[in-house]
């Protein structure tokens, strides 16, 4: 087992080799020669290791307790099992953790890491022409109609609209700063991304704003009116400036001016200042408003939900969201709280990751196929199937169905489509 261990750390494993020593390491029996081994390879490979005793400790205590919880199916709410990503032993999590601490790879995810074997061993595979993850990218439309290509864009002040320059910083988004000169004249601009496709903003109150892909959002160059007012499509996340006031030369200063969100021109958003998310895709059951800070208050568009003769009037009425809480919109008109949200799971495609808890592979394939621009096709009826887990978005397409492969789903790539079989 030591001389396997060592092997594997070294990058000389088999692949035959590999499995032998996680089998040897998915024993309970076997959790104090493991953590002996590694508490071994901290002291002989770190200098400075002393300074970080607490830390490592933590961390292998941390691993175990975690990987020992999350492998193993669990039982949902509704009594179906949850397939993890990567059900393989819990020693795979740990050995991973040793590597990033010495190679300072950053954070390290449970449901993200590839077949051992394939990081460890060298093996032949068949090239073929890999479809890349998503990127920042995204086209701002002027009032005028004219468009420009913010990826591709240089750094610096790209365009002036009335009462703001536009400005791409150095981290790569688009800031409108206001120049602070009166007037009642309103520029809309739209920044929209495309399928594969996210970007993140500034407006001129300061309230920031990240699109996922095949979103947009409508906005006035400047704020004039008594009211903060935009427009979306598709997934946002927005942390608004709260207490914003502005100068108008006909009405003097106000203070507190609301910040509305039109949500595809079927319900809106008001708030003064709070950080939450709007999922509108067209493609979605329903319409989820999940509020993460603050107070917002919910909406139905009064036609929608008058438009249905089953729904009664009383669904136009607003709906105070607290934090924690998801607004969901069906497509009757009938809107619900949900006071059990996973909020990690909510904005995980901003933080830079896909989380399902639960997910069908329906809904797994559908966020799949937005950010990689692929079409999706099942062959036969979609597996029933619940999942749960962590991927990457930095992933490469393959080593993400790699991943979804574990839990015997058979992809097949031909050009821009997956098919999907059982």
């Amino acid at each position: 087992m030591k001389e396997l261990f060592r092997k594997y750390l070294e990058n000389r494993c088999s692949p035959d080799e590999v499995k032998l020593l996680l089998k040897e390491f998915d024993l309970d029996d076997n959790e104090f020669s493991l953590r002996a081994l590694i508490q071994q390879h901290f002291e002989t490979d770190s200098a400075d290791i002393k300074d970080r005793d607490e830390k490592i400790r933590c961390l292998i205590d941390e691993s175990y307790s975690i990987v020992k919880s999350k492998i193993d199916f669990k039982e949902n709410r509704h009594g179906k099992k949850i397939i993890p990503f990567t059900a393989n032993a819990w020693f795979q999590y740990v050995a991973a953790a040793v590597f990033i601490i010495f190679l300072g790879t950053g954070t390290y995810y449970l449901f993200s890491k590839n077949d051992p074997a394939k990081h460890f061993a060298q093996e032949k595979t068949t090239p073929i022409k890999e479809i890349l993850p998503g990127g920042n990218r995204a086209v701002l439309t002027l009032e005028n109609g004219g468009q420009i290509i913010l990826d591709t864009a240089s750094k610096g002040m790209i365009t002036r609209q009335t009462g703001a320059q536009v400005i791409k910083s150095d981290e790569g988004k688009i800031e409108y700063v206001a120049d602070n000169k009166i007037s009642d004249k309103t520029d809309y601009n739209t920044i929209s991304t495309p399928v594969g496709g996210q970007y993140q903003l500034t407006l001129s109150d300061g309230t920031q704003v990240w699109l996922n892909a095949a979103s947009s959002v409508r906005f006035p160059a400047t704020f004039n009116g008594k009211e903060r007012k935009i427009f979306i499509t598709g997934e946002v996340y927005f942390e608004v400036r709260p207490q914003y006031s502005q100068v108008s030369e006909r009405k003097g200063r106000q203070k507190n001016i609301p910040f509305i969100v039109d949500v595809a021109g079927k319900g809106s958003v008001e708030v003064l200042g709070t950080h939450f998310n709007i999922n509108s895709y067209s493609d979605e059951e329903t319409i989820k408003t999940t509020l993460l800070e603050g107070s917002i208050k919910f909406t139905p568009n009064v036609n929608l939900a008058t438009s249905n003769p089953n729904v009664k009037g009383v669904l136009q009425k607003s709906v105070q969201i607290s934090p924690g809480q998801q607004a969901q919109l069906n497509s009757d008109g009938q809107v619900l709280i949900n006071s059990d949200v996973n909020l990690e799971k909510v904005v995980a495609w901003k933080n830079g990751y896909f989380l399902f808890s639960s997910s069908s592979l329906k809904d797994v394939m559908s966020q799949i196929a937005r950010w990689y621009g692929v079409e999706v096709v099942f062959e036969g009826k979609p597996d029933n199937r619940k999942f749960g887990g962590k991927i990457q978005r930095d992933l490469i397409l393959s080593k993400a169905l790699k991943i979804l492969e574990k839990n015997d789903i058979k992809f097949k790539i031909e050009g821009k489509t997956i098919y999907v079989g059982s």
